[in-house]
């Protein structure tokens, strides 16, 4: 329990921070320790030095006026008849109410007053001043309670759109890894659906931090999870409409460019903060592009086979089912048992279900890729051999001591292009670039050793018929 309430006041604590910052009543020192900007926080009188702060912190009060009230008529809270009338007080009352926010001082009328008195503040001296007395008083931040409004209706939302998931915020073990809204499917296994929700009133400056961000976490959350899942970035933006398709370009350039890999499995969804009907809408487009079916899990081990002494080199072991790439994705966990000094595991490529005898490793219109571990090398490769039977190359892999670690093999297809990259345990590439095999529809998973010595791996071998339109 003691755990439980710690994360939960370090979210919000950082939340919090964020938004002090936001407002420009802290400010964050090269140790990362904040102290408060001005020259005492009971000032109460505007002056030279703090003025661009004190303009932020009422900018905030009115950005906050401006998105709660929205957010309440958004989801259809109070009466229809007398949303237009209700004061900001009675609204945040609501939001209190449903335990998405506390703003301490409301039960002071002079506090509710001037909450209630909106664009007013800026145009009168008297009440802005006395606003900003009560503001320091009981430790205000608006930049903080947005961040809190749009997680919750980003929760909202997601719990409509998606009703087989179940959502949470983040748990008392997630700290560090934690993201801003977890969905689990309730009855069948399939990837999680990970948010990370920000407001950005500029979100060109930060997007690529923010996607930068966002990889360094799914890492840690594939990691701990052990499986890949789908990670959906929700920008709230004072972007108009005309720039949000702008935004997602500029998203989509910054995944294809930094991390490939994740093209699939990064969804970005920019909302302008003045409609917040794009956010429903947004999700029903990455719902539509999301189709989720059970998992199928095998466990597989590869021995070396009884060899025919016409073809002693062949001990291949072939699965026995092919993969058929146009209906699933599959991820192989290879688990080589230790000190086995020679193998090979790889996928061998056809245009049908149909592949040839098991003499014949190698032919003509069957592709074959492979991992490749030799005696007289300390580095992990990759071999692949073209549809002409022609070995195109063999590559050193990035761990160059290998010692029979896990690793995992990625295979999908997107159009015609059937694509393999190769994780370690950490779920990072451990190749230069994807390899790509045009024009094969099928593959099966197969291991050898040349005869030189004897083998065993373990796999564990996810097909999976969830996939991401292109």
């Amino acid at each position: 329990m003691k755990d439980l309430y710690s994360e939960s006041i370090n979210h919000y604590t950082k939340l919090l921070l964020e938004g002090l910052k936001a407002d420009g009543v802290l400010k964050e020192n090269q140790d990362h320790s904040f102290s408060l900007i001005g020259e005492a926080a009971s000032h109460t009188k505007e002056d030279n030095k703090t003025q661009p702060q004190i303009d932020a912190q009422f900018e905030a009060f009115i950005e906050f006026s401006s998105i709660i009230k929205n957010m309440f008529d958004h989801l259809g809270y109070g009466n229809p008849s007398d949303r237009d009338k209700l004061p900001l007080s009675m609204i945040i009352n609501e939001f209190e109410r449903r335990k998405v926010i506390r703003i301490p001082g409301q039960d002071v009328k002079r506090f509710k007053d001037i909450l209630d008195k909106g664009k007013m503040i800026l145009e009168d001296r008297d009440i802005k001043e006395d606003a900003l007395a009560l503001f320091r008083k009981y430790g205000l931040s608006f930049s903080s309670y947005i961040g809190q409004l749009l997680e919750y209706f980003t929760q909202e939302k997601a719990i409509e759109c998606f009703p087989d998931f179940e959502f949470s915020k983040p748990g008392p073990n997630d700290s560090g890894n934690a993201f801003d809204l977890i969905g689990k499917n309730k009855t069948i296994e399939t990837p999680d659906l990970a948010f990370e929700v920000k407001y950005r009133k500029n979100a060109f400056e930060k997007l690529r931090d923010d996607v930068i961000q966002l990889h360094e976490r799914l890492i840690k959350y594939n990691t701990q999870t052990k499986k890949e899942n789908y990670f959906l970035l929700v920008v709230y933006t004072n972007e108009g409409t005309s720039e949000l398709q702008k935004l997602e370009y500029r998203f989509k350039k910054y995944i294809d460019e930094l991390f490939p890999e994740y093209v699939d499995n990064i969804r970005f969804a920019p909302v302008y903060i003045g409609n917040l009907h794009f956010l429903a809408q947004t999700f029903q487009q990455i719902k539509g592009d999301l189709s989720y079916a059970k998992k199928r899990i095998t466990e597989f081990k590869f021995l070396n086979q009884t060899v025919n002494t016409r073809y002693p080199e062949i001990d291949d072991h072939y699965l026995n089912k092919a993969f058929d790439l146009n209906q699933y994705e599959y991820i192989i966990t290879v688990k080589p048992t230790p000190n086995i000094k020679h193998w090979r595991l790889g996928i061998k490529f056809a245009k049908e279900n149909n592949f040839p005898n098991r003499i014949f490793r190698h032919s003509e219109q069957y592709p074959l890729f492979h991992l490749e571990k030799n005696v007289n090398s300390k580095p992990l490769m990759i071999s692949y051999y073209g549809e002409t039977n022609k070995q195109e190359f063999t590559k050193n892999t990035k761990i160059p001591f290998y010692k029979t670690q896990p690793v995992i093999i990625k295979l999908t297809k997107k159009d015609d292009v059937a694509m393999i990259d190769v994780l370690n345990s950490e779920r990072i590439s451990i190749l230069d670039m994807p390899v790509n095999v045009h024009g094969y529809n099928w593959g099966i998973l197969l291991a050898w050793a040349d005869n030189r010595n004897p083998f065993e791996i373990e796999t564990i071998i996810e097909e999976s018929e969830h996939t991401l339109s292109p």
